[in-house]
C-alpha cells in the first residue's frame, strides 16, 4: 500500500489550522498530522 504524498490541499487545511491561532497543525508522521491548542505550543 502506497501512502499518498502531502498534496495541495493538505498544506491550504494546515496552513488554515494554523491562522486561526486557536489550533496548530504538525506533520508529524508521513501520513498524519496532529492538531492541538495553541497554548500548549507556547
Amino acid at each position: 500500500m502506497k501512502v499518498p504524498a502531502a498534496t495541495e490541499y493538505t498544506i491550504t487545511s494546515i496552513e488554515a489550522i494554523n491562522a486561526t491561532g486557536v489550533l496548530t497543525a504538525v506533520i508529524d508522521k508521513p501520513n498524519h498530522v496532529s492538531v492541538r491548542p495553541e497554548i500548549l505550543w507556547r
